[in-house]
C-alpha cells in the first residue's frame, strides 16, 4: 500500500489525539473510582507509556505509597428459602 507522507502525518496526528482522549477517559475513571491512575492505564492502554510525552504534563500524578488501601466488601445476606 502506497501512502504519501502527508497521509502518514495525518494518520499519526489523529492516532495521537485519540490516544490523548483515551488517557483522559482513564484519568477520569481513576479519579471517580479512586484507583491508581498509572495501574489502570497500564492495564487498559499499555501503549500509552510509549508516548508519555504526549500526555504526562497534563495530569497530576500522585506518588503512591507501597501499601494498598484497605477495601471493605459488604455482602448481601443470603435470603432463606
Amino acid at each position: 500500500m502506497d501512502i504519501t507522507s502527508k497521509q502518514h502525518e495525518n494518520y499519526n496526528s489523529v492516532w495521537f489525539e485519540l490516544l490523548k482522549q483515551k488517557v483522559q477517559i482513564i484519568y477520569d475513571i481513576a479519579l471517580f473510582k479512586k484507583v491508581d491512575f498509572i495501574e489502570l492505564l497500564n492495564e487498559i492502554i499499555p501503549e500509552a507509556n510509549n508516548y508519555k510525552h504526549l500526555w504526562e504534563n497534563k495530569y497530576i500524578l500522585a506518588k503512591t505509597t507501597t501499601t494498598k488501601p484497605i477495601r471493605f466488601v459488604i455482602k448481601k445476606p443470603v435470603s432463606e428459602q
